[in-house]
């Protein structure tokens, strides 16, 4: 039975590995020694290990399809991506993207001042302290582009210039393709393309923000 034991020990390390959650490596090698234990046991004992095999092969195989349809699902809902749009005398100032989940607030944007145009980043924290944070997309990296280090914090914000060509890269690798939210050990995944209701209002604000009549309403 030994192919048996193997698969159940690979559905074991997957779970370990893939569950978003956090679980001590200790009460997984102690699930694997007991199992190891209890079925070599029952090879002594009982004709019919096959069967027993067999049995915790279905249930482990049960947990990886709930792990596959529950949990992945749960983690892609519970991240509210939502658009920003601040006016200035009728003049969008501010376009950007929010990530809520239900431990922080993540924002991203454009601003558009009288000294010209800067990049913010924020991060706010309901709790826990913040150590590294950043947002990647496929081929950009938001802590590079606005060259900063995170401090031990529950609040995190940043406005820099920063290159225009870059800028307008991050957001539409970001809006088209996605990325991946990393605070602390943590990744969420933005899975692209993002909402086409916020996809829409972030390009009509940044296309007013920019309209060549409005450059004398810096």
């Amino acid at each position: 039975p030994a192919p048996h034991i193997n698969k159940i020990f690979c559905c074991l390390k997957f779970l370990y590995k893939n569950l978003p959650i956090s679980v001590p490596a200790k009460y997984i090698n102690f699930l694997c020694e007991f199992l190891t234990i209890k079925l070599f046991s029952a090879v002594k004992t009982c004709c019919k290990v096959r069967i027993l095999l067999r049995l915790i092969l279905i249930i482990m195989h049960f947990f990886l399809l709930f792990y596959i349809f529950f949990f992945q699902t749960l983690a892609s809902e519970e991240l509210k991506i939502s658009s920003i749009i601040t006016l200035n005398d009728k003049v969008p100032s501010e376009c950007g993207l929010s990530f809520e989940t239900s431990k922080t607030v993540t924002k991203i944007l454009i601003k558009k001042t009288k000294e010209g145009t800067t990049t913010f980043f924020s991060i706010d924290s309901k709790g826990e302290i913040l150590k590294k944070a950043n947002l990647r997309t496929y081929s950009q990296d938001l802590n590079k582009l606005l060259s900063f280090k995170t401090l031990d914090s529950q609040n995190i914000s940043i406005e820099k210039k920063t290159d225009e060509d870059q800028t307008t890269a991050f957001f539409q690798e970001l809006l088209i393709g996605g990325g991946t939210l990393e605070i602390n050990d943590k990744k969420i995944e933005i899975k692209g393309p993002v909402d086409s209701k916020v996809r829409l209002e972030y390009l009509f604000c940044t296309g007013e923000m920019f309209l060549p009549n409005y450059e004398t309403n810096k």
